[in-house]
């Protein structure tokens, strides 16, 4: 990858790492440190990588850097923890309701569910920017879609 095929992908990707980072951290300033590592990571390695597979290559360094945080941070939420604090969801607005089950799922399968239905990438690309086989992009995603329609349907929520 030459200087101007980076300068590229940090115009064309910067946006959509950071909305696909702060998604999971809800830190802008963590966020922000996340992609900022991440594009320096990119700029070390930019001999190596070839550029159709830039923004694959970014997209596995910014998960592992967020699972590389939270593990420094103990950030990990006990999902049990989660739904016992709360007996009931006040949301009004369908998007909070939707963002607090999204929350609610392990880190793997929130990663998937952001890049599959919020970035649009295909099941062999996630399976690629996050090292793990195709087929468990497909359980993962069908796991994290059945949970989050049981927290959305919940009587509480009711949508």
């Amino acid at each position: 990858m030459t200087i101007k095929e980076y300068n590229e992908c940090v115009k064309n990707s910067a946006d959509r790492v950071y909305c696909f980072v702060i998604k999971q951290v809800k830190d802008s300033w963590i966020a922000e440190d996340i992609v900022q590592d991440s594009f320096m990571k990119l700029w070390e390695k930019k001999e190596l990588v070839d550029k159709q597979k830039a923004k694959t290559y970014l997209y596995r360094i910014a998960y592992n850097n967020i699972v590389d945080n939270f593990r420094k941070n103990k950030y990990f939420v006990n999902e049990s923890n989660i739904i016992e604090q709360e007996t009931r969801i006040d949301y009004s607005d369908a998007k909070e309701i939707i963002d607090k089950a999204l929350d609610t799922l392990p880190q793997i399968q929130k990663a998937i569910i952001l890049l599959k239905d919020n970035e649009g990438y295909s099941y062999e690309e996630i399976s690629q920017m996050l090292d793990i086989s195709m087929e468990k992009v497909k359980v993962y995603l069908y796991r994290a879609r059945v949970k989050m329609k049981e927290m959305i349907v919940k009587k509480e929520n009711i949508l």
